[in-house]
């Protein structure tokens, strides 16, 4: 199979996962615009500072998405050993990072503590496979820039 057709696959299965996703949790997204609309569950905490951590995640959850997508499509056109790719690899790579600690503020802005402590820290679960994923596309946007200073240099040379 040509890679134009494989990488054609790929970007089929990403839009159809995210349709997936997007129908079989909209029974929960409804049911969060309506609590949303009509104020929080009397027993679940909710405080501006959650607002804001959930705002900024989805804002960096929707620039993930763009950039994989982008990602996707340049490669289909060929054009993967290129400086806008490397910046697309380790913009996802911080975004990724900075959504697991995101997660973990908003998952801590809503628990009940009476104060800071070591218990109330630890309590709150942090998403380490977001952020060991970020560090792998920070890797391997490295290696991208090194390997594109070594095509650039070995050009140089006669």
């Amino acid at each position: 199979m040509k890679t134009s057709n494989q990488v054609f696959l790929i970007k089929i299965a990403y839009i159809f996962i995210l349709i997936l996703a997007l129908a079989f949790n909209f029974s929960d997204m409804k049911s969060g615009f309506f609590d949303g609309l009509n104020g929080v569950k009397p027993n679940e905490k909710f405080t501006f500072l959650s607002g804001v951590f959930l705002f900024i995640g989805t804002i960096i959850g929707i620039a993930i998405i763009i950039h994989l997508y982008l990602f996707i499509n340049s490669i289909q056109d060929n054009k993967v050993f290129t400086i806008v790719n490397i910046r697309r690899i380790s913009s996802l790579g911080w975004f990724c990072a900075l959504q697991s600690f995101l997660l973990y503020g908003f998952y801590f802005s809503k628990s009940d503590f009476s104060g800071l402590t070591y218990r109330s820290i630890v309590a709150v679960n942090f998403e380490f496979w977001l952020l060991i994923f970020g560090v792998t596309l920070l890797t391997i946007g490295f290696v991208f820039k090194k390997g594109i200073e070594l095509q650039q240099e070995q050009e140089l040379t006669i």
